[in-house]
């Protein structure tokens, strides 16, 4: 695979490699930790396929050459967590205004 080295194993990247997984993960708002998790997956898959897990990705999900990709319940993730934070702004653990903001930053995942 251009730009990584190594045998097994985590991947071990070439600057420019690491370069392109940094522009990636700006490009698409995810972590470098998410990034290099899809690309360690696409390589154990040999590029034909891919089952990862990264909380930046929406959990877990699978992607098969030929377009087929699952990604787990991100929706339902995101409503329990908006439930929760409910909970802790109606016991006064949580201002209006940091729920709104939380809110918000969870509906921009969608």
């Amino acid at each position: 695979m251009a730009g990584a080295e190594g045998e097994g194993g985590m991947l071990k990247l070439t600057p420019q490699g690491q370069e392109t997984v940094e522009k990636l993960a700006r490009r698409h708002g995810v972590s470098t930790e998410a990034v290099m998790t899809l690309l360690q997956a696409l390589v154990n898959g040999n590029g034909a396929s891919a089952q990862f897990s990264h909380p930046d990705l929406g959990g877990s999900g699978q992607w098969m050459r030929g377009g087929m990709t699952m990604v787990g319940d991100m929706f339902a993730e995101i409503v329990a967590t908006l439930e929760r934070l409910a909970q802790l702004k109606e016991r006064g653990i949580l201002s209006e205004e940091e729920f709104a903001a939380k809110k918000a930053e969870l509906l921009g995942r969608l």
